[in-house]
């Protein structure tokens, strides 16, 4: 059934369900942008579990105020990107959350917006807490599109560097073949908590206790790679570089450690590896230009937060850890 394809896709949610408010908060501002204002319930709502797996049940208040800045600062980059889009008047609305769960519906092969409904909260997420995810998923996306895109510029020398690196050798360079099993991180500041369930997983694959199928099955998101987690052929340096790094790293037939990119973790199964005929610098062009533009969403992303959070009145009203 392909609505299976629906529960796994939102894995990571399951492991990021809803997570209740640390008991004993009382509530306050936490922070302001541009007058807008961000609670300390907030920061919970969002990232208790975060808070908790990083400094225990029992956290000292340095490590629990260290973290709740953390969680907090994603809420500021959060609360920038919204302010720009409705600045730009291209905020995502009510419709068009709609229009994109009735589009997946139909991906799925569901036959309407109940349906997908029901699939949603089997897999253990609210509806309510979804569409909310989704709503962010879709600023950002639509962010990088309007902001972020024009921003990239990719020139031939950047795409004939890459390309000199990884052609060299007799008969061409050595590619290995890979496999992938990627996990949403629906905010910036749970990627953590994705990273320490991915080292679990992890663990179970290299003591025989879970296989690389029911891993894909269970967790892949399929935001890389095909949906049976194949991703391909690649040799050094078509990959961005902190993926070509860990993939290089790991053994043949083994796994890399977990990967954080940020929006994804992966972990990377080595099947093998292979030589492939040199290819034109013209016929690798469109690969490399994919690698190096992911490479530069996340560098500019980060750039345009710092000049955007230094141009906007930023309050942050907690106390910083002693």
């Amino acid at each position: 059934m392909r609505a299976r394809g629906l529960a796994a896709g939102v894995a990571a949610m399951l492991w990021l369900a809803p997570w209740s408010a640390v008991g004993g908060v009382v509530d306050r501002i936490a922070a302001t942008v541009n007058d807008e204002v961000i609670a300390l319930s907030e920061i919970y709502d969002l990232g208790a579990g975060y808070v908790t797996e990083r400094c225990g049940e029992l956290a000292v208040e340095s490590c629990t105020r260290s973290a709740e800045l953390e969680v907090l600062d994603s809420l500021v980059l959060r609360t920038l990107i919204h302010q720009e889009l409705t600045r730009l008047t291209m905020d995502v609305s009510g419709e068009d959350v709609d229009r994109t769960i009735d589009q997946m519906g139909r991906d799925y092969g569901l036959e309407d917006r109940a349906a997908f409904r029901r699939e949603i909260e089997r897999s253990g997420v609210t509806w309510d807490a979804y569409r909310d995810q989704l709503t962010e998923q879709l600023r950002r996306m639509r962010f990088v599109e309007a902001v972020i895109r024009p921003r990239i510029v990719i020139t031939d020398d950047e795409l004939l560097d890459v390309y000199n690196r990884t052609s060299r050798g007799v008969g061409g360079p050595v590619k290995r073949e890979l496999e992938v099993f990627s996990l949403d991180v629906p905010d910036d500041a749970q990627h953590d908590a994705i990273v320490a369930q991915a080292g679990t997983v992890l663990g179970q694959l290299r003591d025989g206790s879970l296989s690389w199928a029911d891993a894909v099955s269970r967790f892949h998101s399929g935001a890389i790679g095909a949906p049976d987690g194949t991703m391909g052929k690649f040799a050094r340096g078509e990959l961005s570089p902190t993926l070509d790094a860990a993939v290089w790293e790991a053994p043949v037939g083994g796994y890399t450690q977990p990967i954080d990119l940020g929006r994804l973790v992966l972990i990377v199964r080595v099947g093998g590896e292979v030589r492939a005929d040199v290819r034109s610098f013209e016929d690798s062009k469109d690969e490399l230009r994919d690698g190096l533009y992911e490479q530069k969403v996340e560098e500019e992303t980060e750039r345009w937060y710092q000049q955007a959070r230094r141009r906007a009145s930023v309050r942050i009203l907690l106390e910083p850890p002693a």
